[in-house]
């Protein structure tokens, strides 16, 4: 599930052209070094440079970044301003190419509308003439009533998991109502980044429970199934560093269950992420705006954030319980034309109010209106309207104001972790304790002895790797291949066992990287060690302190869980990829809702994972070869 409240992604510098249309940069040391682009009232925006377009990026894994303050909208395509071929030639390979790496660590993992669409709207939470709008302080609570209803259409059926029911839905319709409660708390405790390092933390924490929704969903060609009653919950918290301000770990815990006209079921997503993310002080998104700032009525300006232009404005607000309050409004929509075999038109609207007074750097009332379509000549291909509104119940002001940052940012690699140079094509296999009996390297050395055209791929291909790697007891699947300028490569998919060795050459997607990128990657069984050593992970992938091959499989190669890529492994909507999944939909000839994630870098990673797939539960986890990171650990549940 994406984050409800600000993430502080990172955040490309970007340049704002006349359409006031941005495009994000695509390049792995801006994503990684930049900081976020929102800024408040006493800043200037920023403003970023050009960026290439990667073709069909919807087609990339589903890894998700969390939607927070500076990339609720994502970045739109211009195609009335197609790239020349100088430039095209440069792109990198096609995303699609990762296409055979089995390795589809999910941002959305069995994603559910309603969870996705409520979240959203929950993640928007983010008199006189002039307030001064307090700083977070220790103590923090607020307790709001909301409302909301959301529109969904789409003339291609959309795979959705309701609540653990597989659907294909048209038409989906929801009204709901609950509270969210929100706040900031002291840890008295040091809590371990993904590198194993203590921090000094607080906790920013929100809790949603909506306990009442309603609607219905249909088909084409069937009558419309009642939702007659639905319920949500969630409890998110990010522990924070006080220092920096990164959030160095995250937990979210999601139930939801709803009952129907036909059946009923039930959903659990519980996620440990340790990606550590740039921090700023707020809670919600756009909090640097108005948090700790002198908002004046008339006042007025502009920010980027994830390529999008945002213009926010203040004006004077209502008296809300007796306070005084200013309404600080944060727009941004846009309306293209796409022509591709006939004429289509896009669309999308956002605003979002706040009433914000000198009480508490929450607001005392929110709104958000979102809306956005795709038409053609002849119809409609898809719709949404979403509104979310809250009103305050109950607040409580806090006592001591949260540090601002007086220092840099988590870095890598991490001291613990062992690091070898590639052996034979295959990262080392290590010196640390392991559950494997049967190395990479005899794997490959046994291929080369059995079949002659191995071992001739092998010598005219010295830089040939293995890609991807999937470990049984004894044996291993594998996948060797080189990279080349091409979209295509031709490699070998293997099965090796300790007496005998099968395999065919095919022709593969084209390499992320090469050996070359990663000179000395983490170890086998060291990052199995890492891995063992959380005990989230331990609870259910291991034994005594190693993976427990019976019930999990460990895999490992080139992918696109970098940590670039994995800001949060559980975001799961960024609405500025709605124009490029369309895009990217035209040209496959249906709409392709699956690619409505964030922006990612082409160039990946090299990682190992572990993951546990049950009729009713899944579990995943992953280590970053680079630098020794644990990324996240992911479970699901559901009723079946």
């Amino acid at each position: 599930m994406g984050t409800l409240w600000s993430s502080g992604k990172r955040d490309s510098d970007e340049e704002v052209d006349d359409n006031v249309e941005a495009k994000a940069t695509a390049t792995e040391d801006e994503d990684s070094d930049n900081a976020t682009t929102g800024t408040g009232p006493d800043e200037d925006a920023k403003e970023p440079p050009e960026a290439e377009l990667l073709e069909d990026e919807a087609d990339a894994l589903d890894l998700g970044t969390t939607i927070g303050e500076d990339a609720p909208l994502g970045e739109g395509l211009d195609l009335a301003s197609p790239l020349p071929d100088e430039k095209r030639a440069e792109l990198p390979p096609l995303l699609a190419r990762a296409e055979n790496l089995n390795m589809r660590v999910g941002g959305a993992v069995g994603v559910v509308i309603l969870l996705l669409l409520t979240a959203l709207a929950v993640m928007i939470l983010g008199g006189p003439p002039e307030l001064r709008i307090p700083p977070e302080r220790y103590g923090d609570h607020a307790l709001y009533d909301v409302t909301g209803d959301l529109e969904l259409y789409s003339l291609e059926p959309v795979p959705v998991s309701l609540m653990g029911l597989e659907l294909e839905i048209n038409q989906l319709s929801l009204e709901w109502s609950g509270d969210v409660e929100a706040g900031i708390r002291e840890e008295a405790t040091l809590f371990e980044d993904g590198y194993g390092a203590g921090h000094t933390v607080f906790q920013r924490y929100l809790k949603q429970d909506l306990n009442d929704v309603t609607g219905s969903y249909a088909s084409e060609g069937s009558p419309p199934s009642q939702i007659s009653s639905a319920s949500l919950s969630s409890d998110q918290q990010q522990y924070v560093d006080e220092e920096t301000l990164e959030i160095i770990r995250e937990e979210i815990e999601t139930y939801g269950q709803v009952d129907e006209s036909a059946a009923s079921g039930w959903l659990r997503q519980e996620m440990v992420s340790w990606v550590p993310r740039s921090g700023e002080q707020g809670l919600l998104p756009h909090a640097s705006l108005y948090v700790d700032h002198n908002l004046a009525a008339g006042e007025s300006g502009s920010f980027v954030g994830q390529g999008v232009i945002f213009s926010w404005e203040v004006s004077e607000g209502d008296t809300i319980d007796g306070h005084d309050t200013v309404k600080l409004s944060v727009t941004t929509s846009k309306k293209s034309e796409i022509t591709f075999i006939q004429h289509f038109q896009y669309q999308y609207s956002y605003k979002l109010d706040l009433w914000l007074s000198e009480q508490s750097a929450f607001p005392l009332r929110f709104s958000f209106d979102f809306n956005s379509d795709l038409k053609s000549p002849q119809n409609t291909l898809f719709s949404v309207e979403l509104r979310y509104d809250g009103d305050l119940n109950q607040l409580s002001t806090g006592f001591q104001a949260v540090p601002s940052p007086s220092s840099g940012s988590i870095s890598g690699p991490a001291a613990t972790g062992e690091y070898e140079p590639w052996q034979a094509g295959a990262p080392a296999f290590g010196n640390a304790s392991s559950s494997l009996d049967y190395s990479l390297q005899d794997a490959i050395q046994l291929a080369r002895d059995q079949l002659p055209e191995v071992e001739n791929y092998l010598r005219l291909h010295e830089d040939a790797f293995v890609t991807h790697a999937m470990y049984r007891p004894g044996a291993w699947n594998l996948t060797l291949a080189h990279q080349t300028d091409s979209s295509k490569v031709t490699g070998w998919e293997l099965v090796v066992n300790a007496t005998n060795a099968s395999g065919e050459e095919r022709q593969l997607d084209n390499p992320l990287l090469e050996p070359a990128d990663l000179p000395q990657p983490l170890t086998l069984s060291s990052a199995e060690a890492l891995l063992m050593a959380r005990p989230e992970i331990a609870a259910w992938g291991g034994v005594d302190g190693l993976v427990d091959h019976t019930t999990v499989n460990l895999s490992m190669g080139q992918n696109l869980a970098s940590r670039e890529n994995l800001d949060s492994p559980l975001g799961v909507l960024e609405l500025g990829q709605l124009e490029q999944a369309v895009i990217s939909s035209l040209l496959d000839g249906k709409l392709d809702f699956s690619a409505l994630t964030g922006q990612v870098d082409a160039n990946g990673g090299y990682g190992y994972f572990i993951a546990q797939e049950q009729p009713q539960a899944q579990r995943t986890a992953a280590v970053q070869a680079e630098d020794g990171l644990v990324l996240f650990t992911l479970q699901q549940t559901n009723s079946g």
